[in-house]
């Protein structure tokens, strides 16, 4: 009988459980985190506040940019983006937009490009490393100049 050391080194040895990414989606609206901080938004009596909280939150921390705190203000800001351009690049965000009922001020616009410049940046920045080590770093910057596009 094999045991459960050898069980999970042949699991982990087959793609996606051994890649760098594991946890990390193609676009930024995919992952977990994402998907459960738009809902608390869409949800939420006061979208408009939870958003601009989130976004000065992750602008405002001064600390290495870490992939699962990442994720939610991510996707937050391009939805901003989206409501801003009204271009939906995205499907699956339809339905988070039409639910989440916000204003794209002078102010959120500014905070949704700062987040969106944060996540790009080279240092300190294991949300970027993510994508470098999965050789996606390319195509994840590419995603996140259309959505910095519609906010500059």
């Amino acid at each position: 009988m094999e045991s459960e050391t050898a069980w999970w080194e042949t699991v982990a040895a087959v793609p996606p459980w051994n890649a760098p990414w594991l946890g990390r989606f193609p676009g930024p609206f995919d992952s977990d985190e994402s998907a459960d901080d738009l809902a608390r938004l869409a949800e939420g009596p006061d979208a408009q506040r939870a958003l601009t909280e989130m976004l000065t939150g992750f602008v405002a921390d001064e600390g290495r940019v870490c992939s699962d705190d990442a994720d939610g203000p991510v996707a937050a800001a391009c939805l901003v983006g989206v409501r801003r351009s009204g271009e939906i690049l995205d499907e699956s965000v339809a339905p988070v937009l039409e639910a989440t009922a916000f204003t794209v001020t002078e102010e959120l616009r500014a905070l949704a490009a700062a987040v969106l410049d944060k996540a790009v940046r080279a240092e300190d920045n294991e949300y970027r490393e993510w994508c470098e080590s999965a050789e996606d770093l390319a195509d994840w910057m590419g995603q996140l100049a259309l959505y910095r596009r519609y906010l500059a």
